[in-house]
């Protein structure tokens, strides 16, 4: 009577496409991070300069003199708001096709 491995052999090919595809998903994620943080970066400074251009335009609306539009032009804005916090990722699962069947290959 032949011995049936295909249990087996299913269970370890999914263990493996498993990996293969955790792999490929903690690559994805790291890409869209990154990404992320990208256009976090560019709208920070535009933020920033849009808090600039909001103060001059009050200091030039209330007559204001030099040193009040220096003061627009060096002040800094907090701009934490647009950090990008990423979830942490779920830990691999473990994955064990078990022992081969006696005469199923390993």
């Amino acid at each position: 009577m032949p011995i049936d491995c295909s249990s087996y052999v299913a269970t370890k090919q999914a263990c493996a496409s498993y990996q293969n595809c955790y792999a490929q998903a903690q690559g994805e994620v790291g890409s869209t991070i990154s990404t992320a943080n990208q256009l976090a970066d560019s709208l920070k400074v535009q933020w920033a300069a849009l808090k600039k251009i909001e103060c001059l335009l009050d200091v030039i609306l209330a007559a204001g003199d030099q040193a009040a539009m220096q003061a627009c032009v060096d002040a800094t804005h907090d701009t934490s708001a647009l950090n990008i916090i990423a979830p942490a990722n779920p830990p691999m699962q473990a994955c064990d096709a078990g022992v081969p069947p006696t005469g199923c290959p390993a």
